[in-house]
């Protein structure tokens, strides 16, 4: 008889706008949001707590449901959110898992803001032995994490380059991080991310859309299925005025001193939701910058669960 599979390996990518999860056989891009205001159910994102003595006591939803949900809340507006709740955003990514055992020991890589500030936090709210049910599985779920490291870490792990810079489009934040030899240096923070963007082309529809704001939502949908056009109205005027604005307003040091970064022989990466936007890695790459053009947003996860494979490995499991 073979026996049941119980050590997991997987990486978390714990971005403004999304989480991000690898394992051995699947990856997914889940919604932050959480909704604390919810019923047990066998939806997709949805969490119990229980305690030894099988009695509920926390039930929240991650992702799609909470999103959809008027007491859902996004974790862009507080990003305190990645440490105090952190456990939150986990148990609900993985309770998007197609295939759940009863018994987990789950072996993770997390990226935070916070790596160096509040690793001991991070680490003591998701190394914990847990009674859960998944989206209406049960699981006996235990954690340990293998490393925290910095946001967009993983998109560098297979370059051999000693100095290297990330450059992290993401929704909330735009983050520029050189290292050396992979050991980071200081980063440069914009809290001007994509949904800045969104918001501009919001407000800028109404002169198209017979004075009616767009939903952020959809215009956010629409673009990423790479559409200039929502719910009937074209707006590729609107959209490439506000791309020019929001770049020259808000973000156009960072490109300076990328290039500036190059010239002293760095390699500059570009990643991140941001990079897939109608034209921009055009734009980037005609800086001289280096674009990942396959799913950007899944860039760090990516090279995060190589990681933790490496480090699994070292450990024996």
């Amino acid at each position: 008889m073979i026996r049941p599979k119980q050590n997991f390996k997987i990486a978390l990518d714990l971005a403004n706008s999304c989480i991000k999860i690898a394992t051995e056989d699947y990856e997914d891009r889940i919604e932050s949001y959480i909704d604390v205001h919810c019923s047990p159910s066998d939806s997709l994102g949805n969490v119990v707590i229980k305690d030894s003595s099988g009695n509920n006591t926390e039930v929240f939803c991650v992702g799609y449901g909470a999103a959809k949900s008027p007491t859902g809340r996004a974790t862009i507006t507080d990003k305190s959110t990645k440490i105090k709740d952190i456990h939150k955003l986990y148990l609900g990514a993985l309770a998007h898992l197609p295939q759940l055992a009863s018994v987990m020991k789950n072996y993770i890589v997390v990226s935070s803001h916070a790596w160096q500030s509040h690793k001991d936090e991070i680490k003591a709210n998701l190394e914990q032995n847990l009674n859960v049910c998944l989206a209406g599985k049960e699981v006996d779920l235990s954690t340990e994490v293998l490393l925290v490291v910095p946001e967009g870490f993983g998109a560098i792990v297979d370059y051999k380059d000693e100095k290297i810079v990330t450059l992290d489009f993401g929704a909330g934040t735009t983050l520029l991080t050189p290292y050396i030899r992979k050991r980071p240096q200081e980063s440069i923070v914009s809290h001007v991310g994509v949904n800045e963007l969104y918001l501009m082309i919001q407000s800028a529809m109404k002169a198209k859309n017979y004075g009616y704001t767009g939903n952020v939502r959809k215009i956010r949908e629409q673009i990423e299925l790479g559409s200039l056009s929502v719910e009937g109205c074209n707006i590729k005027e609107v959209y490439q005025q506000c791309l020019v604005q929001w770049w020259n307003e808000n973000l156009k040091e960072y490109s300076y001193e990328a290039i500036r970064l190059t010239k002293s022989g760095y390699k500059v990466i570009c990643i991140g939701g941001g990079v897939a936007l109608p034209g921009f890695a055009k734009v980037l790459a005609s800086k001289g910058l280096e674009v990942v053009s396959s799913r950007p947003e899944m860039a760090s996860v990516r090279g995060m669960f190589k990681l933790v494979m490496q480090q699994a490995a070292k450990k024996g499991v």
